[in-house]
């Protein structure tokens, strides 16, 4: 019963979804259904109140701004989805279960069968009466045969839907740990890692726990000067360049905004500086082009804090030493790296 109230609140929420998105000329797309969803579930106050602000305002749900909504609000879509697939898996696994239970019984049925048969004919039986016997015997063959193949058919689909359900739920844990611009982790992904490597005892006791945070300079001024899609495209380089930079087991993620941060593992303070020094060289002395006019965007520059994790140190103190050394090298200048001087 409370699968079927499940069932028929989400057909009634889909209703209720689509024609308003064809009403305010919103692409059908998952992305775009996943954040209308959430509008006319009601459960979300902060995207319902932005959504009533921009219709109350006359705003056109441009590309842009429908990007933003699931930036902002897509991952409880992502969460839900993961409970989904997971819900469809039991299904599944419910359904060739049931088929086993009914194709042992059918086996038991063939076996009673048999040792009918083989009682019968020790006694003493006629040619018609041995013909009769084998007859059944070759009739109940052939059934118990056709059992088996369609047995074998159905779990060969079953298997394939789990294995496809299976493929499908990891893109959505893959999905629901990455930020949707960068291909990077997001912050939550990249939190829940720096937590996990705080319990490696040889590494942090050598002092090679290093973290980055990394944060693109004046990039109001980019945004405000050229756009915000001119923006993202820097966002999208900045992160590809930090990507090229790091190797290994190193993580780097989209903390938020234009803000980055990379966890550096079994890396000294010294080898830390060299992989923020080689990012702060490759982003300043690139020569960035407005693809519309090709004209130059100027210099794009970023600023980095550098700490080493001390042990015993709670994360959110790690963090922050990191922090404020960036604080530290917007206020020496930008485009540099400063690296906390307590380890």
């Amino acid at each position: 019963m409370a699968q079927d109230n499940n069932y028929d609140r989400n057909a009634e929420l889909l209703r209720q979804a689509l024609p308003l998105m064809s009403k305010y000329r919103i692409p059908a797309t998952p992305d775009n259904y996943g954040v209308w969803y959430q509008y006319v579930a009601g459960d979300n106050a902060q995207l319902r109140m932005e959504i009533d602000d921009l219709i109350g305002r006359e705003a056109e749900f441009t590309a842009q701004i429908n990007r933003e909504l699931f930036k902002k609000y897509g991952a409880d879509c992502n969460i839900d989805r993961i409970e989904g697939i997971r819900g469809n898996l039991q299904v599944l696994m419910e359904d060739v279960n049931s088929t086993l239970v009914t194709a042992d019984r059918e086996t038991d049925d063939f076996g009673g069968n048999l040792n009918q048969f083989s009682h019968s004919i020790q006694g003493n039986l006629g040619l018609s009466d041995v013909q009769q016997l084998l007859g059944s015997l070759i009739v109940e063959t052939g059934r118990m045969q056709e059992i088996t193949k369609v047995l074998q058919q159905h779990i060969m689909a079953k298997t394939q839907e789990v294995e496809n359900l299976q493929k499908e739920l990891n893109q959505e844990r893959t999905r629901a740990r990455t930020d949707l611009m960068t291909n990077l982790f997001n912050r939550s992904a990249f939190l829940e890692a720096l937590q996990d490597s705080l319990r490696q005892d040889d590494v942090i006791r050598r002092g090679r726990l290093c973290l980055l945070m990394l944060d693109i300079d004046h990039f109001k001024a980019v945004n405000d000067t050229h756009g915000h899609l001119v923006g993202d495209r820097v966002i999208k380089f900045v992160a590809e360049t930090i990507r090229k930079c790091i190797k290994g087991r190193d993580i780097a993620a989209r903390y938020g905004g234009e803000e980055f941060a990379v966890l550096l593992d079994d890396t000294p303070k010294e080898g830390a500086r060299r992989v923020g020094q080689q990012i702060l060289f490759e982003i300043s002395s690139a020569k960035l082009l407005r693809a519309d006019t090709k004209q130059p965007l100027g210099p794009i520059t970023i600023s980095i804090g550098l700490a080493v994790y001390k042990p015993g140190e709670e994360l959110l103190d790690f963090l922050e030493r990191a922090d404020q050394a960036l604080y530290q090298a917007k206020r020496r200048g930008r485009n540099r790296l400063f690296a906390d001087q307590s380890c």
